[in-house]
């Protein structure tokens, strides 16, 4: 039950009575509210007062269309809890992830919250001929949306793990395994220290000379 009732003491002039009360916890703030039942004498009356309430986690249905209508638009309130959080929100950030976004709403933009399923959206992009990493920003804007669905008042929602897909470049490392031996051999190391210092002695003689 969403409601929960109880009595407790108030002090009237002279007397104490006893009144109802009923408590909830809100379901977008986490806080707990406590309210009067009005008009209740006793227990019976109590209940029958809650029974009477709206439930409070009643899910609504709200589409995906509706969900990412503001998202990633400056000054919105997205952009806003964006800001807050440190994220990234400079102009080219948030464009090229609107440009995503409109895609994923033309494509499933009808759908509900809850009738996403992860094979829809990983098929949808195997189907594309994008890069790799250009398929990952599209899912993590897919992710977003997930995120931003609370604040539409949806409930009870599990965000997905999709699997990555792979990069399609491949980066080249800064030193060679060879170059890496040649670093890390200690004789080589000695045997340059050697010929350095026969340089530079080498060097200070001919200027001992010269003078």
């Amino acid at each position: 039950m969403d409601y929960h009732v109880f009595r407790k003491p108030k002090k009237l002039k002279n007397k104490t009575v006893h009144r109802w009360y009923y408590y909830f916890y809100d379901p977008l703030t986490g806080k707990k509210v406590q309210k009067a039942c009005s008009g209740c004498k006793n227990q019976a009356e109590a209940y029958a007062y809650i029974s009477a309430l709206p439930p409070l986690f009643s899910e609504i249905k709200v589409n995906i269309a509706t969900i990412g209508k503001y998202m990633y638009i400056p000054g919105s309130d997205h952009v806003n809890r964006l800001e807050k959080l440190g994220k990234k929100t400079d102009f080219k950030t948030l464009r090229d992830k609107r440009h995503l976004l409109e895609l994923f709403i033309e494509e499933f933009g009808n759908y509900e919250i809850h009738e996403m399923t992860i094979p829809m959206i990983m098929n949808y992009l195997i189907q594309d001929e994008h890069s790799g990493s250009w398929k990952n920003n599209f899912l993590t804007v897919v992710e977003n949306v997930y995120d931003e669905a609370p604040f539409f008042r949806i409930q009870n929602i599990t965000k997905p793990t999709f699997p990555k897909f792979a990069r399609n470049t491949v980066k080249k490392d800064i030193f060679t395994t060879d170059e890496l031996n040649t670093l890390f051999n200690e004789s080589l190391w000695q045997n340059l220290i050697i010929k350095c210092t026969r340089n530079s002695l080498s060097m200070m003689k001919d200027i001992v000379l010269f003078f």
